[in-house]
């Protein structure tokens, strides 16, 4: 799937490859857990104590440098 900047937000279960950003009491609400992929479980844990708005950005952009 490709994106275009300034399509609308798009809900996900779980999504990672870019930054994430959650509320305090979203947070509070769950723990890691799970081997693999240890933010899906974050994500449901979180969906299940009512916090399931969780959506990709195609308009936001990461910069990254190692340095």
């Amino acid at each position: 799937m490709i994106f275009e900047r300034g399509e609308p937000l798009l809900p996900v279960s779980s999504c990672f490859g870019g930054l994430g950003v959650y509320g305090m009491p979203a947070m509070q609400s769950a723990e890691y857990g799970g081997s693999d992929c240890e933010h899906v479980i974050l994500h449901d844990r979180m969906r299940q104590q009512g916090f399931g708005r969780t959506f990709l950005n195609p308009s936001q952009i990461v910069l990254y440098s190692p340095n």
